[in-house]
């Protein structure tokens, strides 16, 4: 699908440890075509980031599709389809915020075919297909990135659903304003950060708020505020040098108190 249109041929394939790629067929194929097969360790999803990262940002769109239009679980499929849709048809980071269809294709995207995902809306029924008494119109929704019909049913219109609770959004707005302006004080205080210039050939790490509900149960106990720094948009060898992983796994501590108790050392 991919090396007809662009003439290159696939050279690597990184996949996890799924029972699919462990099939004897597989493995003849890559052999067949040439293809170097990779598997990662099992449990280091890291070693595979760029599509796991991919995977986690549709997962969450379909899942936060699902909730809006209240869709029964079923219907993941439509719903995974109009998501990987819409990111191809989005500007792109790596891309220089270029749009992936263009990017593939050549040709200019074009957004007036979109609909809002879960709108309500009412399909007319041919005459043929009903009885005098029944409904001229059948209620649906829009469950697909644009109106398709079935056969002999024709002009759909979109009636839009009104948002629950619209004035619930206003409130939870002013309120992370709050804990924003709360943020600043303490770490003014601290001298947490300074001022300064930017040195020549540098660029500065963007950032952005991260908002959450604490809550006991049911029961609002407050609302938090993070200022977090954008970390990927940094450049090796240029904004930094070494990583340092700040999550530790369990058993590399283990192996590491092992290792001190047996050797008699001491741990700071």
């Amino acid at each position: 699908m991919v090396e007809r249109p662009t003439r290159k041929l696939l050279k690597c394939l990184r996949t996890d440890n799924g029972r699919e790629y462990a099939l004897r067929e597989f493995k003849d194929y890559c052999a067949r075509y040439g293809i170097r097969h990779e598997r990662i360790e099992p449990d280091t999803l890291q070693h595979n980031g760029v599509v796991e990262r991919m995977n986690r940002t549709i997962l969450e769109k379909v899942k936060c599709m699902l909730i809006m239009t209240k869709l029964p679980k079923p219907f993941w499929g439509e719903i995974v389809n109009t998501a990987c849709y819409l990111i191809n048809q989005s500007p792109y980071v790596p891309s220089e915020y270029d749009i992936p269809e263009r990017v593939w294709t050549s040709k200019n995207a074009s957004y007036s075919h979109l609909k809002i995902f879960g709108y309500k809306s009412f399909m007319h029924m041919p005459k043929e297909q009903r009885s005098k008494l029944d409904d001229k119109a059948k209620e649906t929704v829009e469950e697909e990135k644009w109106t398709q019909a079935p056969d002999g049913v024709h002009d759909v219109a979109l009636v839009p659903i009104p948002e629950e609770d619209a004035t619930d959004g206003i409130d939870l707005h002013e309120a992370e304003l709050r804990m924003m302006r709360s943020q600043l004080p303490p770490w003014m205080k601290k001298n947490t950060y300074g001022l300064v210039e930017l040195p020549n050939c540098r660029k500065a790490l963007q950032n952005k708020w991260v908002f959450k509900l604490k809550k006991d149960g049911n029961k609002l106990v407050k609302y938090k505020a993070r200022l977090v720094v954008k970390g990927f948009t940094r450049s090796q060898d240029v904004d930094f040098d070494e990583i340092f992983s700040p999550v530790v796994k369990m058993s590399s501590i283990i192996v590491v108190l092992g290792l001190a108790a047996s050797l008699n050392l001491e741990l700071e």
